[in-house]
């Protein structure tokens, strides 16, 4: 009886729904204005270093890269904290589950990606390497996220051996940025920022991250590729699925049924 009322509750979910839910939040994705018609998983861009800015009192490093944005005109700024932030570290407790502490640790700043539509006049070059298809290695990944402030470590080597990126003169601070678009509906960044080299060695002078979907107010492009008016006329389309789905929910059970009754794991 139990695998015959999870059949119904399955069928009756609304199938037409979730299918028009998932097609109308992908059409809205942020995702739709950048670039990801190459060949390459990941694609390198020379950018520059824009100077500072200031957002709510806090102060960022200000990087621009032309190129990656669908259409003429459009500049994504990566905007990365110059301070650590401190957050409370996880520490595991007696009855052996992890939780967050009282003590207190530095990590990364949060990083803010938007849109610009005015070109930052020339700095030092910066370097993003924008991902598309799950292709990063372990390696690479451990080895941007081991990237800590005030440890020596040469970012022209990191490009060539991580990303097979040669750079003619390295000009400094220099950053090397990673966005990733390989998650599913979500994104990820890291930023690393290296200092002029000191006694032979660069340091690593600052550290930024981001985790979250598309929908994250810190990753603001604007629509340009996608339509407002399209993305609300498909908004006011749920009405439609959802008197499909009652409609056809006798069918979609039937359905359900006949596979689950023919699958490959019937004998």
């Amino acid at each position: 009886m139990k695998p015959f009322v999870i059949l119904i509750a399955f069928a009756l979910s609304g199938c037409i729904t979730a299918s028009y839910h998932t097609a109308t939040v992908e059409f809205g994705h942020a995702y739709r204005e950048f670039d990801r018609d190459h060949r390459a998983a990941t694609r390198m861009y020379t950018g520059t270093m824009a100077g500072r800015c200031d957002i709510n009192g806090e102060g960022f490093h200000r990087f621009q890269f032309a190129g990656i944005l669908k259409g003429a005109g459009r500049y994504l700024d990566v905007l990365v904290p110059e301070r650590e932030r401190m957050t409370p570290a996880y520490e595991t407790g007696p009855d052996g589950i992890l939780r967050e502490s009282k003590r207190l640790i530095k990590r990364s700043g949060l990083i803010r990606i938007r849109e610009s539509a005015t070109p930052a006049p020339p700095g030092p070059p910066a370097y993003l390497a924008f991902t598309t298809m799950s292709t990063m290695t372990m390696k690479t990944f451990t080895a941007l996220m081991n990237q800590e402030v005030g440890k020596p470590s040469d970012p022209i080597s990191f490009l060539n051996e991580h990303f097979s990126f040669a750079v003619v003169r390295a000009e400094y601070p220099l950053a090397i940025i990673h966005l990733d678009f390989s998650l599913n509906y979500s994104y990820s960044a890291r930023a690393v920022i290296w200092g002029a080299p000191a006694d032979g060695s660069s340091l690593v002078i600052c550290t930024g991250i981001a985790v979250g979907p598309y929908t994250d107010p810190h990753f603001d492009i604007a629509w340009k590729e996608r339509s407002r008016i399209v993305y609300a006329a498909r908004m006011a389309g749920y009405v439609g699925t959802v008197i499909a789905d009652v409609v056809t929910s006798p069918v979609q059970l039937v359905m359900t049924i006949l596979t689950a009754l023919t699958g490959p794991g019937v004998r």
